[in-house]
């Protein structure tokens, strides 16, 4: 008979962790499917209709936060294509104004070395070079000809600064925010997990005593503990689980 130990949050997260939480979902439905069917003789191990209406609510939580999740990655690609769109209309001004000032630095060396070092090298250097340009730009504006439209590119500097700050705190933002999903959901995998393991342990009690019709195979993990090792045995243990790219540590059957 195994000892079972209280577990903190922490201990939750890395059981968690260790599973894809749609494994998760499917061993939760094969659970339920046998647990209802079987409810009578487990309510004698303790896990009567109480129970298994906790484990449902908790349950329907690991379906909305996997919902939720699915949601933030379709979300994050808008944001990657409008950050793309915004990063491109920033370079498409710069391109603009380099050629605009071109104008000038063939005629100005000390010009030409302003506008060189103003110039971006990658995206995160386009917030700086498009104010710094802009101050060129500014500096000279009366030696540019007539119809050059000097103006309408230093009134839309000002808007792609607002737009790429926008994006950056964005970025940074959704960093947190996915850090923040994935620990939570980590968390209910891990409780799901365990509650699991105890359910099926209590089952497989009440297979050796009588109670339920079944082969003990029937109540241990189907999706979860699959060890790379054909041979390796599955563990019982609920707070040991076999990883998915470790093979499992031996154990003695129990039947």
């Amino acid at each position: 008979m195994k000892f079972k130990k209280s577990l903190t949050q922490e201990n939750f997260i890395t059981i968690g962790k260790r599973f894809a939480s749609e494994d998760i979902a499917r061993e939760v439905q094969e659970l339920l499917a046998k647990w209802e069917k079987d409810l009578a003789a487990l309510e004698e191990y303790g896990y009567g209709s109480e129970m298994m209406q906790e484990f449902k609510t908790l349950r329907d939580s690991h379906a909305i936060l996997m919902e939720k999740r699915s949601k933030g990655v379709s979300d994050k690609k808008l944001t990657v294509k409008a950050k793309n769109n915004i990063i491109n209309e920033a370079w498409i001004w710069v391109d603009k104004i380099e050629s605009i000032l071109g104008i000038l630095t063939r005629k100005d060396p000390s010009l030409s070395t302003r506008v060189s070092d103003a110039l971006p090298h990658n995206d995160s250097d386009l917030q700086a070079s498009i104010m710094a340009m802009c101050t060129i730009i500014q500096e000279n504006i009366a030696a540019f000809p007539a119809g050059v439209k000097v103006e309408k590119r230093i009134s839309e500097a000002p808007v792609l600064n607002e737009k790429l700050e926008s994006i950056y705190k964005d970025t940074s933002r959704s960093k947190t925010n996915t850090m923040a999903d994935t620990a939570e959901i980590d968390h209910l995998d891990g409780q799901l997990y365990i509650k699991i393991g105890d359910i099926y342990e209590a089952g497989r009690k009440a297979i050796r005593a009588g109670a339920i019709d079944r082969l003990v195979s029937d109540y241990r993990f189907q999706y979860l503990n699959v060890p790379k090792r054909r041979n390796a045995p599955l563990s019982d243990n609920p707070e040991n689980p076999a990883s998915p790219d470790e093979p499992s540590s031996p154990v003695t059957p129990t039947v």
